[in-house]
This record gives structure tokens, sequence and C-alpha cells, in this order.
């Protein structure tokens, strides 16, 4: 994608083709102001930025498409740093493609997903987790998401990477100068603090890569699956947690014979409930035991298993292959008697809403402002910067030579810097700003 960027100027709609009134198409480049006097002509020659302006649109006959607002912000007060125009038309997919083929018609190409952003990243406007949370923010789930894409937003993130990266690049520059120096006195008090300084770096690298388990599920969300005997209350308490009537609820047992997926809200985090059929080891329905082995294994998969037994049952078994660390015991139908939780009543729904995010985010004190780490990208990155500084340290402590341990922190510095896009490559370009919708 990237590698066709140019000093082109560019156009797309930034907001959503067929809902709402409003319509916004950002256009960024050096002719973007020379456009937007060739379809606004009554527009005053010099427009101050960042004010708004209503006007009539026009197309290349003259023809009046639409009226609206314009907006200039003059580089480098712009989100792209280049000269950026903005029009807010009618929306409806119609004219804002009427309005599109008339900016095109001028030179103008349509951007490329995530390329203003990417422009903003190459002048240096924002780093690449900063350029990832703009997606974030747009495709949030829940509040707790959005908090966390906001954090990273505003640099929490890249403040922490780039502190850890400068911490590496001072350990790696004085093993350098130990290495110029080798004959002198110097080299061996630059080694000792060396080794020092990379016992406590390890330890800040693996502290932030850990928030991963928290943040990962902040953000993309957490598999909880249902499970137990036929009538044990799954899909009735499937429908409570979703707070509707999602799955049909019958006295029949079996009536689920395939698994229901629903995304939720669990205070603040986004949680995808599945409700499955009900395990019992005899059954002559061939449909049923699908179910029954497709249960399996979505349990084998999911972050949290409830284990539902109805009010007066044995406790329900598991298969021999589910992790007890994964499962949530319920007792279900309280309404009948001692039990958790009632989905006819809604007694200890909420207690079970806490219960489950417990279980999910163990840190009880995640607060919104907290620097998680919310993408696998930035988690892989930490980790292998950990273990080339844990290769550093265990060549430092036992006596390596210099040249032989800052191999090792040059390359905890470089994947450091793949984090924050202070080194990067075309193809981690191209996978991270291709994920973009149109626009942004």
């Amino acid at each position: 994608m990237h590698k066709q960027r140019s000093n082109d100027t560019i156009a797309a709609l930034a907001t959503h083709p067929n809902r709402g009134g409003v319509g916004v198409i950002r256009i960024s480049g050096s002719q973007s102001t020379s456009v937007l006097h060739k379809l606004a002509p009554r527009l005053p020659a010099m427009l101050p930025s960042h004010k708004l302006f209503f006007t009539s649109f026009e197309d290349p006959s003259g023809h009046i498409m639409d009226q609206g607002f314009a907006v200039v912000m003059l580089a480098p007060r712009s989100y792209t740093t280049e000269n950026v125009v903005e029009l807010h038309v009618h929306g409806g997919s119609a004219n804002i493609s009427r309005v599109l083929r008339a900016i095109f018609s001028y030179g103008v190409r349509p951007a490329e997903p995530g390329e203003f952003t990417l422009r903003a990243f190459l002048a240096g406007r924002i780093d690449l987790t900063q350029a990832e949370a703009v997606m974030d923010m747009v495709t949030a789930p829940t509040e707790g998401a959005l908090d966390q894409a906001f954090t990273q937003l505003r640099g929490g993130l890249a403040d922490r990477v780039i502190a850890l990266r400068e911490a590496a690049l001072n350990i790696q520059s004085r093993l350098e100068v130990q290495i110029d120096f080798i004959d002198e006195d110097l080299g061996e008090v630059l080694s000792e603090r060396a080794t020092n300084t990379l016992r406590e770096l390890i330890t800040e690298v693996n502290d932030l890569a850990e928030t991963w388990h928290t943040g990962s599920k902040l953000r993309q969300g957490a598999r909880v699956v249902l499970i137990g005997p036929p009538n044990a209350g799954k899909s009735s308490l499937f429908n409570a947690l979703l707070r509707r009537s999602r799955a049909i609820v019958t006295p029949i047992p079996g009536t689920t014979r395939d698994y229901l997926e629903e995304l939720t809200d669990i205070h603040g985090l986004p949680v995808l409930l599945t409700d499955t059929a009900g395990l019992r080891k005899e059954t002559e329905d061939a449909v049923e035991l699908a179910g029954i082995e497709r249960t399996g294994k979505l349990a084998s998969e999911a972050d949290l298993i409830l284990v539902l037994t109805p009010y007066g049952a044995k406790e329900s078994a598991i298969p021999d292959d589910i992790s007890a660390d994964k499962v949530l015991r319920i007792r279900t139908k309280a309404d009948l008697g001692e039990g958790d939780v009632s989905a006819v009543t809604g007694d200890g729904i909420e207690s079970l809403f806490m219960r489950i995010k417990d279980r999910l985010l163990p840190s009880k004190d995640v607060k919104s402002t907290q620097v998680l780490v919310t993408h696998e990208r930035h988690y892989q990155a930490l980790k292998a910067s950990e273990q080339a500084l844990s290769h550093a340290y265990e060549a430092s402590a036992t006596g390596e030579p210099a040249d032989v341990v800052v191999v090792d922190v040059q390359e905890a510095v470089h994947q450091l810097g793949l984090i924050v896009g202070a080194t990067s490559t075309e193809d981690l370009l191209d996978r991270i700003f291709g994920e973009f919708c149109i626009g942004k």
C-alpha cells in the first residue's frame, strides 16, 4: 500500500457512507486548497485556518451538487501535517459519491486504507502505537476498550517503550565505549554497571509485557462458554447475561443443538458469550451429538467456562481435557431453592457479572489510564527484547567481552524500536495500515 506513497493529494470519506445526516470528506496534500476553490468558487480566495465556512459545492460543469461546510487546516497544524480540507456535506452514499467524483476529476486520487494516518506517522506527528490506537478507537466494542485505546492514543504506551529503549541505548553506548577503551580501567567499571542495569531493565520490560494478558482481553474481548447438562438453564442464563432474549428456551431437553454467540459488555470488558448444546453421554440424535462434540471444542478454546448445575441436581461433570483453572461453577435456578443465580428473577446476575470479570481480569484495580499492552505485535516485540537482554545479561555476568554483549543489546533496541516505529520495515507498515478502513 504505502509503496505507492508520494506527494499526491488524496481524498476519502471519513465517516460512514450510509449512516448519519452528515458525511465528512477529507482531502490532504499540497493541492487540497486549490481543489476546494474549484469545488466552492464562492469562497474567499484566502481562507483562515480552522474556521468553518458555509458554501455551495459545484461539479466541474458548474452544477451545484450540494451545500454544506468547508474547513481548511493549513500545514503543519493538521492531522497529516499537510494542508487538509474537510467538506461537511449531506449524508447518503449517492450524494457522497457524486462529491467524491468531482474531487477526483481534479487530479486527486482515492486514499488507500489508513493512508491519512500513515502520512501522520511518516511526518512524525504520531508513533506507530498511536497510529494503531486510531483504529482501536474506531472499533472499540466497549468503554473499557475505548479507554485503553485513548490512553494509547495519548502516548501512554509510547512513553513507556521509548523510556525502555533509551535505557537500552544507554547500555549499548556504555558497552561501545568499553570496546573503544578496552585497554583502560574505565572498561571494567562500565562492564559492571551494564550488568546491574541489564538486570533492572529486564524486569521492567517483562512487567510491561505481562500486561498483555489483561490488555488483550480489554481490546479483543474474552470468550466465555456456558456448558452443562440439558435443561441446566444455559439458554436462560445466556439471555440474562445478554440482557435480552436471544436463545430459544423450552423445557424440552436438547433444544439447543448448535452453539449461539453474542458479544456483550461486562463492566467495560468485551465478552463473546457462547451458549452450547447440553452435555450428556447418551443420545441417538446425530444433530445433537454433533452439537455436543462442538461444545467440547469451544470449551477447550474458551478463556472461561461457566459450568452450570441446576438446583437439586448432582454437580455437573466436565470433559477430562478441560483445565480446572478455566472453570467457574454456577448453581442455576435459584428461584427453586438454594443457588447462585436465577434467570427468572434476576437474582445473582450482577454478582455473576463481577465474578466473571474478576476471573478474566485478575488485576482488580485496572484503571482506564493504566498503560497496558493491547496488541500482540507489541507483546511479541517486548518478549523478543526481554530474551535479547537476558542473553546480554548472562554474557555480561559470565565475563564475556563487550563486543559479544553489545550484539544482544542492539537487538533489544531494535525490537523496542519496532513497537513505536523508531525502526520499521515496509512489510510492517503494510500490515499495520492495511488493516485500517478507508478515510482514516
